[in-house]
């Protein structure tokens, strides 16, 4: 409720003064609150209309009525304790209106004012009122440099010297032809030019605006002194001018720093360093900057949004929303949205779905928080005010909506909900055409004029809208035949065998309610026809025909719609067939026609205005009498198909299982009606497709896959979806219909094992359907009694790499033309930034073995929650789960699991499945025929048969490798090796002819399958094959991550930091400038009350580290002390002291090095010269910006000698391990070291784990390898006969996995009283082993002790880790060695 605020009119100085008085003197804070929302509506009303007259009058004494204000208005914000968000939101509104603010605000009130009398005081017939209203829609929504090249400039250019060109540049085409400049008035020219210069002193980052915001921040320093932000201030100033904001990349590197600073600001109020009206000062001119800087990187650079810079423009928005957060904006999930959005744009391929689903969030979450924080919140004040200054009732809806437009369109939400409206429209723009390119029929046009067919079909004749396959159709009746239609049509025309059909076309379906009797009787008369053709009569016993009623809409919708089998099974029909091929036969076809009815019929219940009952309480009835009458010995088949003949004739009548033609009728109106159902409506909302999804109906006989062995049914891809190999692709069903292969039944074979007759025969096929559609395809197809028939073919959805393969394929036999094929690369290169490249062989990569293996059949690499069930689907929808579901199958009206799902797994294999064509055409990552999996339902565990009975629960976290068709357990950290579409479509530009193209593009795919051979090399580039050094900035990560607290030894420091001198050793003697740098501890996690942040950056400072390098190098060390901020990199090349040593502060006191942020990447890259060493291998495991970033931004990324020292030891271990190999697992944290086990356990001869005693399980796969496995529990009474056994064991190894703590000292190997009597066992061990590996995150300082056959792991975590997966993030971003 709004509090009742009677208060004379806030419209002159003396009672806005008195007013914040009453702000003042209370102790409530909403009613603060509300006071301050009175006073900003009063501010922001007052002087825009007559009815609300502007009285604060320009006195002589007009400067001590500023200082007034800004007396009061301190003494208004230091009178509030503890103020809320909401509060200094609405207080931050206020200051921004009074005098010492108002500069800024009214040169953007002045340019939008100028702009809407630019239009409207055009007249109606204006030639340029079009153009002027665009003008200030532009200006209204998008404020932007742009508004002067596009709109300002050509009106100039042509209203004054007369020159269309601009104008026509513009798109404004056909203006110039009816604008006379002679007509123009002089009012509207000094608009424009008014106009033109405040936006250009607006968007001067010179002299202009930027450079008086820049002054203001600049002459506040001190203040930021006290924030302990100086630095970063100073930082920022330095890269506000055009050269440091050149491009998109630098832009929004400074709209981060921006970000980073408000934030600490804000903390700096919470600490006290500086009071309200000093933060709200300081926090408007961070936001004229943000203001600034957003709208030109939203509306200038990112004036277009397309898939080819989509993933830009997601970081934008991730910064948006960062600012909107920091700003008080109360905007719901932020983390979890820019968690999304950050995943989708680090995704190797473009997940436009999943994109749309967390725009359209963000975009709701945008338009509650406007309704309830901003409208609904001013809404009662507004009304009370306006009623106050007894504005006239005819002027109300006016004055409100231009007061709300206004305000919104000056808050951060407004720059964010237009920046993610233009990012949704490009991405619905491509998921439509996604949707149809590839389709074989989308090139037919549809007509308009739908409300005419029935008067059409009066015309023309019933016969005229049906087409069979037995005549060619006419031209205009092809785009209302559907995809299905139209194939079936065009194989039977080329000479295919297909068996005879006949398609109704959506304008004859559409018009049957109004002329049922008429259409009825045309349908009969083709049925005539095809009987006649087949020499079978429908409902004959003797001849009998049956038929498949099917759907077939012009964009494929796989399974979306109804298809019904076996249609003319009457009761003599039956008893006929049963004599003739047996019982089983019959009721088999029969059992699948009436499930077909029952799926169809609930589909269309699905549908609003379907003519079928929704009471089941009658069926239930006859169900019950049915069987009753019967007799309870039916089999179990026979009470089915008595359930579903009950559940049937309740909703179609008695007579549908009786009379042929009633139910040849029912059949063809329940597969029309699905197309309305709530399933097909998600499907083509979710691909953004605006049209109405209309479906022809196609009737055709049937042919009998079942009939006996020598008949079968399946489906083909002419080419395989994920390795492009232009072979066959798909699986078959001995003695089956189309169906069960389509819906994923378990007992298919691959297509290589059918008969060689009928391959020839499908190859035959394939050749003929390629010539005539020009790309790949999906066929479904039957054998009956060894004849084949071809039932339908669609476009085959083809992953990016098949597509890039199948393009060069076709290019190169000359089915495609060289633009045709630049083209086609061209659409590839809109849906995915880089093409995975497919691993089905696993000797590609050294990988554990996975989980479960199946066949690959949408690539990608998906890391995320395990589910198996509907209800803990809806839950991570929810949370906004990354989702791998497992299901035994799936069936089209899954559709909404696919949907919230971002990867698939199934047990049955279904390589042409509904599950396979949908996860391809919603581009998700599916793996099918994963048949060693079983799914308990009962206890929510799925268990891996082939990977020891390993059992997971739903909701453990999993990794699939849809490219090699791989589960693995856990995030394994799986790389995609890609190619990126640009350089492809780049490179074949170039090409003079079609041979020339497809060779540079084989070459490309060459090296990189080259490289995807080398991925898992460990033998990474050295120093002494980095060339020529002198003089060259050389940019190294090295682990300075040492405890310097007062428990820390002397010793150990110095060993620790003894292992960085090799690296700059060598680096100096190469005549290089070494840049060291290194994080120290997470001060971003320091959470001590009471501490400043001076004392976090002083204890976790990488001085020590500096000074005691120095001391042991005898060398001067350039330790720049104020190098890293929280908003990223505070010094450049420049600041680089050459041929000594320099080091920068803790990498960690940026926020961009743990997020990987590119910005600051780049920054770091940019002090040296394109040269990086990596030799910290303690942190290889981690994606951090010094790790993974900065090689991204390098050309040479170098291994430093630890880290190669850590890879020639991972090599012996994997490679050339010297048997007998034991393994030990140890320690507190052996619970973590569970993955590292599972992989060495088929590797290793024997392997001991030493519980600690608070473990209470053993890992799950301890019973994979009993033999091998001792388990040392010191809970056991038997724990030390087993510590001596594993002593006889280490005695006669030869190669040692040591992983935990191993006793060691600085005498290594001394010293051994009071040990357990393992660790005394494999110090013993040590002398005799040829290799000795100690992962010990307590003892790593020893690495320096390494001898010949000792190795101390400096990184004991990422070595572990390493045998886990056979991959590091950053050892994958090295170069390869050339050696």
């Amino acid at each position: 409720m709004t509090p009742d605020l009677k208060h004379p009119l806030l419209n002159t100085w003396e009672n806005i003064l008195a007013h914040l008085d009453r702000v003042c003197e209370s102790d409530n804070e909403q009613t603060q609150i509300q006071l301050l929302i009175e006073l900003l509506i009063n501010l922001r009303l007052i002087g825009t209309d007559s009815a609300i007259p502007d009285m604060r009058i320009q006195k002589s004494d007009i400067d001590d009525i500023y200082r007034q204000v800004e007396k009061k208005t301190r003494s208004m914000l230091s009178s509030v304790k503890a103020p809320s968000a909401k509060f200094i939101y609405y207080a931050r509104e206020v200051i921004k209106k009074f005098p010492v603010r108002q500069d800024a605000e009214e040169m953007i009130e002045r340019i939008r004012s100028d702009a809407e009398a630019f239009e409207e005081s055009r007249t109606e017939d204006d030639p340029l009122r079009g153009f002027a209203g665009d003008l200030r829609k532009e200006v209204h929504r998008r404020l932007s440099p742009r508004i002067i090249t596009h709109y300002l400039n050509p009106y100039i250019e042509l209203a004054v010297h007369r020159n269309p060109e601009p104008m026509v540049n513009a798109g404004y085409v056909a203006l110039p032809y009816t604008f006379s400049p002679d007509d123009e008035d002089e009012q509207f020219i000094d608009l424009a030019i008014d106009l033109l210069k405040r936006l250009q002193f607006l968007w001067d980052y010179e002299e202009g605006d930027m450079a008086t915001v820049r002054q203001n921040l600049r002459n506040n320093l001190d203040i930021f002194e006290r924030c302990f932000l100086r630095a970063e201030v100073e930082g920022l100033l330095g890269i506000l001018n055009p050269e440091s904001l050149s491009s998109a990349d630098k832009e929004l590197d400074a709209f981060k720093r921006l970000a980073s600073v408000k934030f600490f600001l804000k903390e700096s109020y919470l600490e006290s360093r500086i009071d309200l009206y000093d933060l709200i000062l300081l926090d408007l001119g961070l936001g004229r900057l943000i203001f600034l800087l957003a709208n030109d990187l939203t509306n200038n650079y990112f004036a277009e949004v397309s898939p080819r810079n989509i993933r830009d423009a997601l970081e934008v928005v991730r910064e948006l929303l960062a600012i909107s957060s920091i700003k008080g904006l109360r905007i719901q999930n932020v983390q979890l949205r820019q968690n999304e959005l950050g995943e989708l744009r680090e995704s190797s391929v473009s997940d436009f779905i999943k994109l749309k689903h967390s725009l359209e969030a963000i975009s709701s979450e945008l338009q509650q928080y406007v309704q309830s924080e901003i409208i609904d919140e001013m809404t009662g004040s507004l009304n009370q005010i306006l009623e106050d200054y007894k504005v006239p009732t005819s002027k109300l809806s006016q004055i409100k909506t231009r007061f709300f437009n206004n305000f919104i369109r000056r808050t951060q939400i407004h720059v964010l909900s237009e920046f993610v409206e233009k990012v949704s429209t490009a991405v619905n723009k491509e998921l439509e055409r996604q949707q149809g390119e590839g389709q074989l029929y989308l090139r037919f046009q549809r007509l308009n004029d739908k409300g005419s067919f029935s008067e059409c079909i009066e015309e023309k004749g019933i016969d005229a809208y049906i087409a069979p396959t037995w005549r060619k159709p006419e031209a205009w009746l092809r785009p209302f035949l559907g995809g299905k239609g139209n194939s079936i049509i065009d194989m039977a025309q080329i000479g295919l065998r297909v068996p005879p059909a006949f398609v109704l076309s959506y304008p004859l379906l559409a018009a049957m309610s109004r002329n049922t009797n008429y259409i009825r009787a045309g349908i009969i008369d083709k049925l005539r026809e095809l009987e006649q053709r087949t020499g079978t009569m429908l409902g004959n016993g003797d001849k009998p025909l049956l038929l498949s009623v099917r759907s077939g809409a012009l964009t494929s919708l796989p399974g979306m719609m109804s298809t019904i089998m076996n249609i003319g099974l009457v009761p003599r029909v039956q008893a006929a067939l049963s004599k003739e091929f047996g019982t089983d036969f019959v009721d088999t076809l029969y059992l699948r026609f009436l499930e077909n009815c029952k799926s169809a019929l609930d589909l269309s219940r699905q549908c609003p205005r379907t003519r079928y009952k929704d009471d089941v309480a009658q069926g239930a009835a006859q169900k019950t009498k049915l069987l009753e009458d019967q007799g309870s010995g039916l089999c179990l088949q026979r009470k089915k198909m008595a359930e579903l003949e009950s559940f049937l004739v309740t909703f179609l009548g008695p007579s549908f299982l009786t009379d042929e033609e009633e139910q040849l009728f029912a059949c063809i109106e329940l597969v029309y009606s699905s197309r309305t159902s709530k399933t097909v409506d998600l499907y083509s909302k979710t691909l953004a497709s605006h049209e109405t999804i209309e479906t022809a109906v196609t009737i055709q006989q049937v042919v009998f896959g079942n009939l006996n062995e020598n008949s079968l049914s399946g489906v083909v891809m002419t080419r395989n979806p994920i390795t492009g190999e232009d072979k066959l692709f798909g699986e078959f069903k001995i003695r089956a219909q189309g169906e069960e292969i389509v819906m994923g039944s378990l007992d298919t074979l691959p297509i290589e094992e059918i008969c060689p007759e009928i391959a020839s025969q499908l190859l035959e096929c394939k050749r003929n359907l390629i010539e005539f559609y020009h790309q790949d395809l999906d066929i479904e197809f039957t054998v009956e009694d060894g004849v084949l028939y071809l039932l339908q073919a669609r476009a085959a959805r083809l992953g990016s790499f098949a597509q890039l393969m199948a393009a060069t394929d076709f290019l190169k036999r000359g089915i495609i033309t060289l633009d045709k094929y630049r083209e086609n690369i061209g659409s590839l290169e809109l849906a995915y930034a880089n093409i995975p490249l497919p691993r089905a062989d696993f000797r590609f990569r050294q990988w554990v073995p996975p989980l479960a293996t199946g066949i690959p059949i949408n690539g990608g690499v998906v890391s995320g929650t395990l589910i198996i069930t509907i209800e803990r689907l809806k839950e991570a929808e929810k949370r906004r789960e990354s989702v791998i579901f497992f299901a035994v199958n799936t069936k089209p009206t899954d559709f909404n699991i696919f949907n919230l799902s971002s990867a698939i797994v199934t047990v049955y294999p279904g390589r042409t499945s509904h599950a396979a064509i949908t996860a391809m055409t919603l581009n998700k990552a599916c793996i099918v025929g994963c048949s060693d999996i079983e799914i308990d339902y009962e206890h929510r565990k799925v268990i891996f048969h082939g990977a020891g009975d390993i059992a997971l629960t739903e909701g453990e976290r999993i990794t699939i490798d849809g490219n090699a068709g791989a589960v693995y357990r856990g995030v394994a950290p799986i790389s995609d090796t890609c190619m990126p579409v640009s350089s492809i479509h780049e490179a074949i530009l170039k090409a003079q002819s079609a041979g020339e193209a497809a060779q540079i593009v084989e070459t490309m795919i060459s090296t990189k399958m080259k490289a995807l051979r080398r991925e898992s090399s460990l033998r990474k580039k050295s120093l002494a094959e980095a060339g020529d050094l002198h003089k060259r900035n050389v940019l190294v990560r090295v682990d300075a991550n040492i405890d310097l607290s007062e428990n820390s030894e002397p010793e150990v420091v110095d060993m620790r930091v003894s292992l960085m001198i090799p690296v700059i050793r060598d680096l100096l003697e190469a005549g290089a400038t070494p840049i060291i740098c290194s994080h120290r501890g997470d001060p971003g996690t320091h959470s001590l009350q009471g501490i400043s942040r001076e004392q976090i950056y002083e204890t976790y400072s990488l001085l020590p580290i500096a000074q005691k390098l120095e001391s042991l190098m005898g060398s001067v060390v350039k330790f720049h002390h104020v190098s890293i901020g929280s908003s990223g990199l505070l010094i450049s090349r420049k600041d680089i002291v050459p041929d000594r040593i320099n080091m920068l502060e803790n990498l960690r006191y940026a926020t961009g090095e743990k997020d990987n942020d590119e910005a600051f990447a780049r920054s770091l890259a940019e002090l040296s010269d394109s040269i990086f060493v990596n030799d910290a291998f303690n942190v290889c495991l981690r994606r951090h910006a010094s790790i993974v970033g900065v090689p991204r931004f390098i050309q040479t990324s170098i291994a430093g000698p630890t880290v190669l020292q850590e890879l020639m030891i991972l090599e012996k271990v994997l490679n050339k391990v010297e048997r007998p190999f034991i393994a030990v697992f140890s320690g507190d944290e052996i619970e973590a070291q569970y993955g590292a086990m599972a992989s060495m356990l088929p590797r290793v001869d024997a392997m001991a784990m030493i519980l600690p005693s608070n473990t209470a399980s053993l890992a799950p796969f301890s019973n994979s390898y009993p033999a091998k496995i001792t388990v040392i529990d010191p809970k056991d009474p038997g724990w030390l006969n087993k510590s001596y056994a594993l002593g006889a064991l280490l005695e006669n190894a030869r190669t040692i996995l040591w992983a935990g703590p191993a006793g060691l000292t600085s005498r290594l190997g001394k010293d051994l009283e009071d040990l357990p009597p393992y660790i005394v066992s494999l110090h013993r061990a040590m002398g005799n082993a040829s290799l000795t590996i100690i992962c010990s995150e307590t003892e790593k300082h020893f690495a320096g002790k390494t001898t010949e056959n000792i190795h101390i792991s400096t990184g004991p975590r990422s070595f572990l880790e390493y045998l886990e997966r056979l991959s590091l993030p950053g050892i994958v971003e090295l170069d390869d060695s050339m050696r």
